[in-house]
């Protein structure tokens, strides 16, 4: 603990929380940490508006939503609550219009670590009895096959930058795909053949495959989803 009858330690421990009050506070803080968060949600090109409302329930601490009939109100009236945030994000009309579907700037890339991991959730992962607990899962080298893993960030400003524009189309519409800053021949090929190893051989590294060890002999664990239906006819299981 730090001991505030000590000059320095007190004058220390005093200049710490002014600097993070400042950084907080700043005029450009709330607006920053809305259209980062709104990225991370799924939304790589938030309109101005989208980021405006955000920052606003940010600086506020409140958020009104409405269906036009009820009427909810998220937060505690704090400077930079992320529970009004967060609402504000989840349950603007810019996050919730199946209308943008259509526009094909909308939405964003999937990080290759979340697709990975929510592949194998939505396919039912099931351990096998050779899993060993005191070893990891996933591969290790993952950043390198398929662009992303666990404690392997190139920096501490994560895999990729919020305002990367790839070069192509979306560069020359001055569009954001921040994800695909890590997308690449080898990542991309490295994805297609971690997937393929997965559902065919289980996790494991079986040809190309994601997983940490066990070759086409042993697997960590099996993707046990099963279609509902008559899965011998092709029309059920598409």
């Amino acid at each position: 603990f730090i001991d505030l009858v000590e000059p320095v330690l007190r004058d220390a421990h005093y200049e710490t929380d002014a600097v993070l009050d400042h950084l907080l506070l700043h005029q450009n803080t709330a607006q920053f940490v809305s259209k980062n968060l709104i990225q991370h949600f799924g939304i790589s090109n938030p309109s101005p508006r989208y980021v405006q409302t955000v920052a606003e329930a940010f600086k506020s601490g409140s958020y009104e939503w409405t269906d036009g009939t009820n009427t909810k109100t998220f937060g505690e009236n704090r400077w930079g609550d992320l529970s009004s945030t967060v609402a504000a994000i989840v349950l603007d009309r810019e996050a919730t219009s199946s209308v943008l579907n259509a526009d094909p700037s909308y939405g964003s890339v999937k990080e290759p670590l979340v697709k990975v991991i929510g592949f194998m959730r939505n396919m039912n992962y099931v351990k096998s009895e050779y899993a060993n607990l005191r070893d990891g899962v996933l591969d290790g080298g993952l950043s390198t096959s398929i662009g992303q893993m666990v404690y392997e960030a190139p920096s501490v400003f994560s895999f990729f930058s919020p305002d990367f524009s790839p070069p192509g189309p979306l560069g020359k519409s001055l569009l954001l795909s921040p994800e695909s800053q890590v997308l690449n021949g080898i990542t991309a090929i490295g994805m297609t053949n971690g997937l393929f190893s997965l559902i065919k051989n289980g996790l494991s590294d079986c040809f190309g495959g994601i997983g940490r060890r066990g070759g086409c002999s042993y697997a960590s664990g099996y993707l046990t989803y099963t279609p509902p239906g008559d899965t011998s006819n092709a029309t059920v299981v598409v």
